[in-house]
């Protein structure tokens, strides 16, 4: 009996402290992994970064399954239903989230784009996708339509979300466009950005535990440099 002592008294002294330990800092870490996803723009939009860089669009690309999206929140038919495609609609029309390939798509056509830029001028969308690209960056996929002629163009950014090139897609080929022709027409991405996730912004959430500085000093080399 005083060996069984012994040993429980071993135990308690030497083993359960560690394990005490290790189960306190896989909860720490679980926490903030799990912190850093659904608040992942609010840190985005704090975080200093180098011009050209996009932290706020990757974190909503990245985290789609994870954070707040108004409407879909509340109105959701399926109780799982980042596990699944899903759908709401709002003023823009019809918007598809795809939380298994971190996409968003609008697939309605409007009309709402006149005079912001010279690629929309008498122009109208019919489709704007935004997905991520084998985790090595980005793509802004989109369709103007102008005298029943489609034309798809293609923006692709890094994994920083700095813009890398811009298409033109013609006969299934990417047709490349110059940098100069990017600027010019930033306003019209910028539109269709919005599009796509201001709302998300505009309703992204306060983390009650902020981990701003931790969030900072794991991310500042991939904004940064």
């Amino acid at each position: 009996m005083s060996m069984v002592k012994k040993r429980r008294g071993k135990f308690r002294k030497v083993f359960l402290p560690i394990l005490i330990f290790i189960v306190s800092v896989l909860i720490i870490i679980g926490y903030g992994h799990h912190n850093f996803r659904v608040y992942s723009i609010y840190y985005a939009q704090n975080i200093p970064h180098k011009s050209g860089t996009a932290p706020v669009m990757c974190a909503v690309i990245d985290n789609l399954n994870s954070i707040y999206i108004p409407n879909l929140n509340e109105k959701s038919r399926y109780d799982n239903w980042r596990d699944v495609v899903n759908t709401v609609s709002d003023r823009t029309g019809v918007i598809e989230y795809d939380f298994v390939n971190n996409s968003i798509l609008i697939g309605k056509t409007f009309e709402d784009l006149e005079g912001i830029s010279p690629l929309n001028q008498d122009k109208f969308i019919s489709g704007i996708n935004m997905y991520t690209r084998k985790k090595i960056g980005y793509v802004l996929n989109f369709n103007i339509t102008k005298n029943k002629l489609i034309k798809e163009y293609k923006v692709y950014y890094s994994n920083q979300g700095r813009f890398e090139k811009i298409f033109i897609i013609e006969n299934n080929t990417e047709k490349g466009f110059s940098v100069t022709e990017y600027k010019n027409n930033l306003a019209t991405i910028s539109k269709l950005q919005q599009k796509l996730y201001g709302s998300i912004i505009q309703k992204s959430q306060v983390p009650l535990i902020n981990l701003q500085m931790l969030y900072n000093w794991l991310n500042y080399k991939r904004f940064n440099s």
